[in-house]
């Protein structure tokens, strides 16, 4: 009696035990090794695994390690770009003190300049006090001559008014004589009167001369009166010459104390211009050492300008190398994912659907076949059918439930779509109950929402999302 497919698919629905008798009829030996093979195949997918992600991490501290050095590089990069700056700073102010200090040089110089002037007339002036002081001698000297020539005429003087006194006493002794001749004429007469005749004519001689002794007398008192107000004069201009002798002495103490300060500024200008010459130098030193600095700057940023392109390129190798080692290793990390839930399905999807097994390469190809030639689906999806990640097989509620499922490391919209489009391509030649998954280690909260939008159930680290409550579903009932 020969039993067609389709008895033997609903014989198999109708009792599940059957499944288990028709497992070991037809689980040969190279079968029953293959979950062997599978489990060496995945250890060695598992080792690869572990030396990827050893790489990964090794990448990821070498990135650290260059996101430091490059953080490093730039805080050293805007270090020497601030001293720079300093510098610059420092060499415009040391540019401005030597504005200054060569404005107070020439300052200086042009105050040199003037206390010269001031010193050279200083000594014209006192060439001039010494002439004049010298004429005042000269006067003084002739003066004192004129003093001696004035008491030697008062002398000569005084003994011409003694002669004249004396004079004056014999007169009148000669006059008392003429008085006693007189009488002796008188008495004698006639006789006497050619001596009294020439007696007469010798007192008119006498009474001129007399005349003359008084006219002379008037002017020796007129020569008097003007040696008189000659020695006045005098002595006014002595006191005179004392008084600008005064003077020139008090402005020959002024000056000697202004020549003193001259001399003391001097000398402090002298000390200032030193010290300004030493600041100079000082100055020049520190400019080469600024300048020698800036070099050095220079040739530090030229090579920390050279180590960030060489670190700029080295991570601009690493990035294209993780761009185009990351989907390699979404897809390892994929099918490791996707071997785990091959191997262990109810621990994963238990919650959504219960006696839970993985449907078959050849069981899918005979529904596939099937439905094509039933011209339920095109080739292209039964090219996307066989492309599903994972399709399992079990009951959800008493119902017979098939599950779509997409496997990805990190959950994307992609696999959202992906998992309800096959979904609904599933439910054209099956007429169980068909719900969408996406699995995976993680995915983002938008993610999430948008396939709890659209009723796909979410597998995340074992844990599964239900789109009927949003939250966690309960365990499924049989």
């Amino acid at each position: 009696m020969s039993i067609s497919r389709e008895d033997l698919i609903r014989l198999l629905r109708e009792d599940p035990t059957l499944v288990d008798e028709l497992r070991a009829i037809l689980l040969t030996k190279d079968l029953l090794e293959l979950p062997r093979r599978t489990d060496e195949q995945f250890r060695q997918v598992m080792q690869l695994l572990r030396d990827l992600l050893d790489i990964v991490r090794q990448l990821a501290d070498y990135l650290a390690e260059v996101a430091r050095q490059t953080k490093e590089n730039s805080q050293a990069i805007a270090t020497l770009v601030e001293q720079g700056k300093r510098h610059e700073e420092l060499l415009a102010k040391h540019s401005e003190i030597l504005t200054r200090h060569e404005e107070l040089l020439a300052a200086l110089v042009e105050q040199g300049k003037r206390h010269e002037e001031s010193l050279t007339r200083h000594e014209e002036l006192l060439a001039k006090h010494a002439e004049i002081l010298a004429r005042h001698e000269e006067l003084l000297a002739m003066l004192v001559e004129q003093g001696k020539r004035h008491e030697e005429s008062l002398a000569r003087h005084e003994e011409l008014l003694a002669a004249l006194v004396e004079q004056g006493k014999r007169h009148e002794e000669s006059l008392a004589r003429h008085e006693e001749l007189l009488t002796a004429l008188i008495e004698q007469g006639k006789r006497h009167e050619e001596s009294l005749t020439r007696h007469e004519e010798l007192l008119k001689r006498q009474t001129e001369i007399l005349a003359r002794h008084e006219e002379l007398l008037a002017k020796h008192a007129e020569i008097l009166a003007r040696h008189e107000e000659l020695l006045a004069m005098l002595v006014e201009q002595g006191k005179r010459h004392e008084e600008s002798l005064a003077r020139h002495e008090e402005l020959l103490k002024r000056q000697t104390e202004i020549l003193a300060r001259h001399e003391e500024l001097l000398a402090k200008h002298a000390e200032i211009l030193a010290r300004h010459e030493e600041l100079l130098a000082t100055l020049v030193e520190q400019g080469k050492r600024h300048e020698e600095t800036l070099e050095r700057h220079e040739k530090l940023l030229a090579k920390a300008m050279e180590l960030l392109e060489n670190q700029q390129q080295r991570l601009e190798a690493l990035e294209r190398w993780v761009e185009w080692a990351s989907p390699r290793l979404s897809k390892v990390y994929g099918r490791t994912l996707e071997l785990t839930y091959r191997e262990r399905p109810f621990g994963f999807f238990g919650e959504i659907v219960r006696r839970v097994r993985c449907v078959s390469d050849e069981e899918l190809q005979e529904i596939l076949e099937k439905a094509l030639q039933e011209r339920r689906i095109t080739k292209i999806e039964e090219k996307e059918i066989a492309l599903t990640d994972l399709i399992l097989r079990g009951v959800r509620d008493g119902k017979p439930t098939w599950l779509t499922v997409e496997i990805s490391g990190t959950v994307d919209v992609d696999d959202v779509i992906r998992a309800v489009e096959r979904s609904k391509i599933l439910s054209k030649f099956i007429t169980d109950q068909v719900i969408p998954v996406v699995a995976g280690e993680s995915c983002s909260e938008e993610v999430l929402e948008f396939a709890l939008q659209r009723d796909v159930w979410v597998v995340l680290d074992g844990k599964a999302h239900s789109p009927e409550t949003q939250q966690d579903s309960p365990q499924p009932t049989n």
